[in-house]
């Protein structure tokens, strides 16, 4: 409101007046929109909108109006509309953010209660890494206040300073947000190779010989850095006053942190080969034949070491050690931490969380970097926000407006969990998806899921994925297919839709893996059920 009185009261009529003017002739060409409501708008001298909001701060379910607009000026009924793209494009992103900051938050309290985290600020163990990645240093401000609605741990310096300018905070007088000193890959590779040693040592005992450092580990080979560099370091870093923090940032983040899943692999020989989700149940075929097991020597790209196997938080446990809490899980010494500070998304952290308490540790010094892998990667449909026309008033009578069309799935490509479905559903195998299941040869059971045509999707860059079937019961088949394209193409959308639904458990399991669920009402009235705020129920019958 401050901006249209500078910009647009406070200004003489006819320079306001002649800016709009310049503006929507060149846009939409000369006199197609005319000025004379603008004029009276200024002959009026205030914005007639009264605007209803809910407090700062509040919580509340998706589909609950945050703030409504409604017009207090019968000749000026068209002025709500034209603050809907202004207000969206002001709004969506730090609440987004923040409602997704939030979500981090109660997995990680969830996590702690578990596991114990005594005298641990969780404020920090979550850390927003995003600006580079952001649109602008706008953008970055507006999100990374939507993150420290919930954490103290940022690396977007802007957000303090729109802190400070809206909502009144001092960062002299309160904690808003803070980070340690840390390198970066420039600082390793500036050392040389063959000297990461000494460099890992000049930055703990002469840059930084006191307080927490982090310090980029993965710029040649992370797995050298565990199992070589650190336990030689061991003694100097025990004995130094402060943390130093080891942050790898690639790879597959559960894989890195936790270890590789032995159950994802193939061991032959003594060794294990990583081939989860990369569709090679030929490799199957090559590693037994008539019952014998061979070398797969075109597979060697996949072996998998012994460190890679163990993880590095177990690692870390190995060289440092640690105490045990009071609820039986193992902390790591307070000398040596990790944070991991790429594509965190909220189902690895989940992953992280539950693999590490199967190993019976608590993350007590685990940060985990959130940046624009999350923040960037989501728009105002991600938790639908939308700036809508909802009512009006036509000769006296108020009538609602909205909108509920059937979707056609234009712009998203299909995906059919096996051939069956393509078949019934008139797919092209060379322009639709196809996946098929992937069985243990010994046992016959699920092992996994396979894209039987990447390179279809290979020619569909950035489409969003829409899922097709006739049936859905416990939607085991289709949480598969969704993880499956999850691993490979993470940037993508994924909606799902599937003819019959029979099991309330099938849609919830729908509903936790796409971000827009469609079935339709032949097996039952679903509309009479409470629903996931991501489904919609298509009325057929």
């Amino acid at each position: 409101m401050k901006q249209f009185q500078e910009d647009f009261f406070n200004k003489p009529k006819d320079v306001a007046v002649a800016e709009f003017k310049r503006r929507v002739d060149t846009f939409l060409g000369p006199n197609n929109v005319g000025t004379k409501h603008i004029e009276e708008l200024h002959d009026l001298g205030y914005l007639p909108i009264r605007i209803k909001a809910l407090p700062e701060g509040t919580l509340c379910p998706i589909r609950v109006p945050a703030l409504i607009f409604i017009n207090t000026h019968p000749d000026f009924f068209w002025l709500t509309n034209y603050f809907e793209t202004l207000i969206s494009t002001t709004l969506w992103l730090p609440m987004t953010s923040a409602t997704t900051a939030r979500l981090y938050k109660k997995e990680l309290i969830r996590h702690a209660r578990k596991t114990g985290f005594k005298d641990v600020d969780l404020n920090f163990l979550i850390h927003d890494f995003s600006m580079r990645g952001m649109a602008g240093v706008e953008a970055a401000t507006m999100s990374g206040m939507g993150h420290m609605t919930s954490f103290c741990g940022s690396e977007t310096i802007p957000a303090i300073a729109g802190l400070e300018e809206y909502y009144n905070a001092n960062a002299e007088k309160e904690l808003i947000a803070a980070t340690i000193p840390a390198t970066e890959h420039s600082v390793m590779c500036a050392g040389g190779k063959e000297d990461e040693l000494e460099t890992f040592k000049r930055l703990i005992t002469e840059v930084y010989p006191q307080g927490f450092v982090s310090i980029v580990s993965d710029t040649w080979d992370f797995w050298q850095v565990m199992t070589n560099y650190l336990p030689r370091l061991k003694d100097t870093i025990l004995a130094r006053d402060g943390r130093v923090v080891i942050r790898p940032d690639s790879g597959d983040p559960v894989d890195i942190i936790c270890g590789v899943n032995p159950a994802n692999c193939i061991e032959v020989d003594g060794k294990h080969y990583y081939f989860k989700d990369y569709g090679m149940s030929d490799w199957v075929e090559d590693v037994v034949v008539d019952g014998i097991k061979t070398y797969p020597e075109k597979y060697e790209q996949y072996l998998v070491t012994e460190a890679q196997l163990k993880g590095a938080y177990k690692i870390l446990w190995d060289i440092f050690g640690g105490t045990v809490n009071e609820k039986g899980y193992k902390v790591l010494d307070a000398h040596i931490g990790m944070i991991y500070g790429d594509s965190i998304t909220l189902e690895r952290q989940k992953e992280i969380y539950r693999r590490l308490e199967e190993k019976g540790f608590a993350a007590t010094n685990l940060v985990l970097g959130v940046g624009s892998f999350t923040y960037q990667y989501k728009s105002r449909d991600s938790l639908g926000f939308a700036m809508k026309a909802t009512w009006c008033q036509v000769n006296g009578e108020g009538r609602e407006i909205f909108k509920d069309p059937m979707p056609d799935f234009e712009g998203y490509l299909r995906v059919y969990p096996d051939k069956g479905a393509l078949q019934r559903y008139g797919g092209d195998p060379n322009s639709d998806v196809i996946c098929s299941k992937v069985r243990d040869p010994k046992t016959g059971q699920l092992s996994g899921f396979k894209i039987e045509n990447p390179e279809v999707i290979e020619k569909n860059v950035n489409l969003p994925f829409v899922v097709i079937d006739d049936l859905c019961d416990g939607g085991g088949t289709f949480k598969g297919i969704a993880q499956l394209l999850g691993f490979h193409y993470p940037d993508r959308e994924r909606t799902i839709y599937v003819t019959h639904m029979v099991n309330p458990k099938g849609i919830t399991t729908l509903s936790e893996n796409y971000k827009e669920v469609y079935f339709t009402n032949s097996y039952k009235d679903w509309n009479n059920e409470i629903l996931p705020n991501n489904v919609k129920v298509i009325e057929i019958v």
